[in-house]
């Protein structure tokens, strides 16, 4: 028999390793304990005889320890049941393993921050060192190492700025008449700009457009926001990079188009400005999966010979002549006239 105080925290600490946080085989629920199951397995495993109390005083130290914000692998998770008169019981108490980066998955990412084309290269490094730090690999550090004559960095600094902005925007927190706190998606303004033989961003126009954000997606390695112009029952799309003095309003922003995104962005795969027109191609096998990579599977197919067949969907006029000239061997516009003879 032992109460040792050192030997009760380390025994607890193992029987929440070796026999909680993982799911059950039959229920697939995670497994918990409560404070007198714990005192009973430690009698039962390491001849420890302490009381259901004395497990919660340790349970709470090494809450301490164990918990979300620390280096270690592991965090000591428990709820607390409100009883009348008392502190309240502790129970579901487990050890959740905490999900870490593989030196592969971190390389994956940073290289990806590196040779993004958005980022400036202050931007990009920071973030580099951001993933280094979370990323819980002992072995990260040369992993995040950050060279500018490697990357693909832009001069533009406006990106990072504008991204978190439009975050922000998308997940606004507000609360109702009951103190809860919800997400709320909030209106846009800002300048649309554009380059100009300077080399430098300018405004198309001296008028704010106010905007009701849906979604930030991007496409051929450029970001965008999707959503409505106020007082427009059409969906629109803004490059990131290119807006400017972006600024949250304190109205609601509307979500009546909200459903449609998904088919506006098959229509514009490149995120080209244009009509939406009934489109005819006519593609040699290879040139299918080509057509279905870019507007995917909701087009019409049908075989007109042994080496082509005829595909038919709506899609943006500008996407599809974009898409016709990258796939030239392979595609052939049959309709609309204007853009076969462009």
């Amino acid at each position: 028999m032992s109460s040792d105080k050192r030997m009760v925290a380390v025994g607890i600490l193992n029987i929440l390793q070796t026999e909680t946080g993982r799911p059950d085989m039959r229920s697939g629920k995670i497994k918990k304990m409560t404070c007198t199951e714990i005192a009973q397995r430690l009698e039962e495993k390491f001849a420890i005889e302490v009381t259901p109390k004395t497990v919660r005083e340790n349970i709470e130290k090494l809450k301490e320890l164990y918990d979300d914000k620390g280096n270690n692998p592991y965090a000591v998770k428990y709820s607390t049941e409100k009883r009348k008169n008392t502190k309240g019981v502790m129970t579901d108490i487990y050890l959740a393993k905490k999900e870490r980066f593989s030196k592969g998955e971190l390389l994956l990412l940073i290289d990806h921050v590196k040779f993004d084309k958005n980022l400036d290269v202050e931007s990009s490094k920071k973030l580099v060192e951001k993933l280094s730090k979370i990323s819980g690999n002992k072995n990260a550090s040369n992993v995040g190492e950050f060279s500018e004559d490697m990357t693909f960095a832009s001069e533009n600094n406006i990106f990072a700025d504008n991204l978190n902005t439009l975050s922000e925007a998308l997940s606004f927190k507000s609360e109702d008449n009951v103190g809860h706190s919800r997400g709320v998606r909030r209106q846009v303004s800002f300048y649309e700009c554009q380059y100009a033989s300077d080399k430098e961003l300018h405004r198309i126009s001296n008028e704010k457009i106010t905007f009701n954000p849906y979604h930030i997606v991007t496409s051929h390695g450029r970001y965008y926001v999707i959503g409505t112009i106020l007082g427009e029952r059409k969906l629109r799309h803004y490059r990131i990079d290119k807006m400017a003095d972006i600024e949250i309003l304190d109205s609601k922003a509307e979500s009546e188009l909200y459903k449609d995104v998904r088919e506006y962005l098959l229509q514009h795969p490149y995120m080209q400005e244009g009509d939406i027109r009934y489109i005819k191609l006519r593609a040699t096998k290879r040139g299918i999966g080509d057509i279905i990579d870019e507007f995917g599977t909701r087009v019409n197919i049908t075989q007109t010979n042994s080496v082509f067949r005829e595909v038919t969907f709506s899609a943006n006029s500008e996407d599809v002549f974009r898409f016709a000239l990258h796939h030239a061997d392979s595609v052939d516009v049959i309709e609309p006239q204007e853009i076969r003879y462009r």
